[in-house]
């Protein structure tokens, strides 16, 4: 059998009760960045998009999370995020209640925008530097 992708291996290491919701968050991320590769960066999940990391998300005992939530995100969907904000760049869902699918879908088309509106203005076309390096 061959081994687990490193992000099949987070999700299953996690609660049973977070790892539906992690799942269908992740699910429903892949479902609008379907050509970023999937990655652990930080020790968490994340979405790399064109050499940028895009999105992360993570699970908890009580919530799952995105990150980070940009402005141009927060602009995109408005009010819909005020009840899972939580600080400035995060976005926290409760376990106790059904994840807001079409709000996770409108934040990560947000971000591809905004990443695409980016690397439109680079003059060279070439991937945001990273920060850290990421493992496979």
């Amino acid at each position: 059998m061959p081994p687990l992708h490193p992000v099949d291996a987070y999700v299953q290491a996690q609660p049973p009760a977070t790892q539906g919701h992690l799942a269908l968050l992740r699910a429903t991320l892949a479902e609008v960045l379907p050509t970023a590769e999937q990655v652990i960066s930080y020790q968490i999940p994340c979405f790399r998009l064109n050499g940028t990391y895009a999105v992360y998300c993570a699970g908890y005992a009580h919530h799952v999370g995105l990150y980070p939530i940009t402005q141009a995100m927060r602009d995109a969907v408005g009010d819909a995020l005020t009840p899972y904000q939580s600080g400035k760049a995060t976005a926290r869902f409760a376990l106790d209640v059904p994840l807001p699918v079409e709000l996770v879908r409108q934040l990560a088309a947000a971000r591809v925008a905004e990443i695409e509106a980016i690397m439109a203005t680079r003059p060279s076309k070439r991937p945001l530097k990273s920060r850290r390096p990421m493992i496979r």
